[in-house]
């Protein structure tokens, strides 16, 4: 007795003996009995040139896994609480701000000014047409972000805030205080 089933393969029985047969009366090889749950089907495997769909499928699967270049994983971005956070300079002196970050990986550092929530710098390239603002350009090495305020006045005093644009972005903040003469 034959009995085709919905993959195109044939089930021979014969005195209580299960043998299975492809298309071209290949014998292949039976991973597990049929079920009582489900007497119809015979579940098999075969990684076999007469199957190349399956057999191709995962070698294909397999090479894009491979081929994939991994993700450079890097510990997360911490700041240096160490460094002062309270600066004071007088009136028309230049006020350095710096923020330490270690483990910085492929991220990178804002100055944002809290008052306004202008971004004063985002990396080594400055966004305010306020030339007195400059992020010093730092070695490769160098974990320091500092944010130059040349000529400081009064008004520049308040809260400066150093960011890494992590998820969720992390920051500390930084007060100057510019006082008179």
């Amino acid at each position: 007795m034959h009995k085709c089933h919905p993959n195109g393969l044939k089930d021979s029985s014969a005195a209580g003996k299960t043998n299975i047969v492809d298309g071209n009366s290949n014998l292949l090889p039976i991973i597990s009995a049929p079920s009582p749950i489900d007497n119809d089907y015979v579940y098999i495997a075969s990684v076999n040139s007469k199957f190349p769909q399956f057999g191709n499928a995962l070698d294909e699967e397999q090479e894009a896994e491979e081929q994939q270049p991994e993700e450079t994983t890097y510990p997360p971005p911490v700041f240096d609480f160490g460094m002062p956070r309270n600066i004071t300079t007088r009136t028309g002196h230049t006020a350095a701000i710096n923020c330490r970050v270690d483990n910085l990986g492929d991220k990178s550092v804002s100055w944002i000014r809290k008052r306004d929530l202008h971004i004063l710098t985002a990396g080594i390239l400055t966004y305010t047409s306020d030339e007195r603002f400059k992020q010093v350009v730092r070695t490769a090495d160098s974990k320091d972000w500092t944010l130059h305020v040349k000529y400081a006045q009064p008004r520049d005093s308040g809260i400066y805030e150093c960011q890494v644009n992590t998820e969720p972005k992390i920051s500390m903040a930084f007060r100057l205080n510019v006082i008179g003469e």
